[in-house]
């Protein structure tokens, strides 16, 4: 029988881990272990994914933080943060 605490904890470590995955890739763009950064990242992607899937399915109150998360993933897997980068303005 699994016990709410020990599933929150596995849910709590995951979600955190996958946070975690989405500012190495940032942090690793062009570097050496950028590869590495991206599987681990898909990875937890994907783990986010299932796991938001898998909440709402089976009723769990949790679900929209795991949309959150996996929201969050999204745009910082997505968005250009670096503010050295200038875009010339078409007039």
């Amino acid at each position: 029988m699994i016990h709410f605490a020990d599933f929150g904890s596995a849910w709590a470590v995951i979600h955190l881990f996958s946070l975690f995955a989405a500012v190495l890739v940032r942090i690793h763009i062009g570097g050496r272990f950028e590869g590495f950064a991206q599987a681990v990242f898909l990875v937890c992607l994907t783990a986010i994914g299932l796991t938001t899937v898998l909440s709402y399915r089976d009723c769990l109150q949790m679900w929209p933080l795991s949309a959150v998360t996996l929201a969050i993933m999204i745009v910082v897997a997505v968005v250009d943060f670096s503010s050295t980068r200038s875009y010339p303005v078409e007039s």
